[in-house]
């Protein structure tokens, strides 16, 4: 992960979101992280940066269906769970995977073991630039993507909490997108949830550890614009997902090649 250090005095929190990691004392907040430190004087915030999103033809609305493929409602669910559900399932993924594994670190990884039969987690902007991956899901899935999102963890030793002040502090989004063949989802801020807060055990090796967040017990709570997508067929599909944070401080993107079995 890359990162550079900013001003800690402007966050009280540790934090990461997409494209981004800040850390100082209290929280972890993590979204597509980055990190790679400069130099600063005592506990910092850390953050990163990418390119703005791909142009596109033509557009398809929040719910509305296009060439097969249909974007469900904010209020669909799968299985009784809500998008404020399934991504509460994926900020304990982000929290309880090893670094190694993880696709924030490597896009490469994924779905991170996440996925069921029902829903396929996919990989979330996670490093400044273009940057694409190849991914495979099965035609019985529904497609989750989350262009942009923010979560802040507990640091016990520290008598941190992990509560929507937090994302607060993290949410100055300016736009995001999501681009499936072509087609722009509008419409994004009407998926924008929050995640219950939730328990979770970080392992060794976790995305935060080398920000001074050490393995154990801990709690997570996330916010984040949770798309389902489903009706994709079987053969080749191009994903792109993209973030703006700040009015371009902050802005990435992800190709996803994703093939459907």
């Amino acid at each position: 992960m890359r990162c550079r250090w900013i001003d800690t005095r402007k966050v009280g929190d540790m934090i990461t979101r997409s494209g981004r990691v800040i850390v100082v004392a209290l929280v972890v907040a993590l979204a597509a992280c980055s990190s790679t430190p400069g130099p600063t004087e005592g506990p910092s915030p850390v953050e990163s940066t990418t390119a703005a999103p791909p142009s596109t033809t033509s557009t398809m609305t929040a719910g509305a269906s296009s060439g097969g493929i249909e974007v469900l409602g904010p209020d669909a669910d799968v299985n009784g769970m809500s998008t404020a559900d399934l991504l509460g399932t994926y900020a304990v993924g982000v929290a309880e995977t090893p670094a190694d594994d993880s696709s924030m670190d490597d896009p490469a990884k994924c779905d991170m073991g996440l996925s069921t039969g029902s829903v396929y987690f996919a990989p979330t902007p996670g490093e400044p630039g273009d940057l694409s991956t190849t991914c495979t899901m099965s035609e019985d899935q529904t497609l989750l993507v989350v262009p942009t999102s923010a979560f802040c963890i507990h640091a016990p030793e520290f008598g941190g909490t992990a509560d929507t002040s937090c994302l607060d502090s993290l949410w100055d989004l300016t736009s995001s997108s999501v681009t499936i063949d072509g087609v722009e989802v509008e419409g994004l801020d009407a998926y924008e949830v929050d995640s219950e807060v939730l328990d979770v055990t970080l392992p060794e090796g976790n995305l935060f550890e080398d920000h001074g967040v050490p393995a154990g017990a801990s709690r997570t709570i996330a916010r984040g614009q949770v798309v389902l997508v489903q009706g994709l067929t079987p053969g080749g599909h191009t994903v792109v997902l993209a973030f703006n944070f700040g009015d371009g401080e902050f802005a990435g993107s992800l190709t996803i090649d994703l093939t459907v079995e």
